[in-house]
């Protein structure tokens, strides 16, 4: 999926998937999809104690593993997320001290705003967009990773050739999904042009 930038309180794309010419995308719906959608933020401050917490611009989303929340850069060095303050915008952080301020540059799960899963596809000279899924990034920015069964089960979804499967969301903080803390995970099959003409004589008699 090609990652891009959105722009803060306006409904942007920040992913976009093409199904190559030729072949079909099948969304499947017997397994869950995981998406953890991260803000990028700088901060100044000196880095007094280990753990120590700073203040963000958005409201972070609350998760019981904070390890899962993101982490933070400073001089080089990876400082994990060990603490969340929801209602304050706070988060801590734990890693080597400085003696002075330095830049942190900080990735984080932001629980701000909505996120929306798309399909565009052409209609003659004109392109139809249909949004297949919805929700708050709270909600979906919330849920532990490490439990399966927390995952989103989508509709199955079947995407001709050259259609496109997009991300959307709606929030005010920049979102930045190039982090390690990133996710994008969808149950997905590729199909060659014979296979989708199968499946979809099959969708025409019934059959699935």
């Amino acid at each position: 999926m090609e990652i891009l930038t959105n722009t803060p309180n306006i409904l942007s794309k920040i992913g976009r998937y093409e199904v190559p010419r030729g072949h079909s995308l099948v969304i499947r719906n017997d397994d869950y999809a995981y998406l953890k959608i991260t803000a990028k933020e700088v901060v100044t401050a000196t880095i007094s104690s280990d753990p120590f917490e700073i203040t963000v611009s958005h409201t972070p989303a609350p998760l019981d593993v904070p390890d899962q929340q993101g982490y933070a850069v400073a001089n080089g060095n990876i400082y994990k997320i060990v603490g969340i303050d929801v209602q304050n915008k706070k988060l801590q952080i734990s890693g080597p001290t400085t003696a002075s301020d330095v830049e942190i540059t900080v990735y984080y799960a932001v629980g701000e705003g909505s996120y929306q899963l798309a399909i565009e596809r052409p209609v003659g000279d004109s392109v139809m967009r249909e949004t297949v899924a919805t929700g708050s990034l709270y909600d979906l920015n919330s849920r532990n990773l490490y439990d399966r069964a927390s995952g989103i089960v989508l509709p199955e979804l079947l995407l001709r050739s050259e259609w496109e499967l997009l991300l959307l969301v709606n929030t005010p903080a920049n979102i930045d999904l190039s982090n390690d803390k990133a996710v994008i995970e969808m149950p997905a099959t590729i199909l060659d042009e014979e296979a989708t003409l199968h499946v979809l004589s099959l969708l025409y008699e019934g059959g699935v």
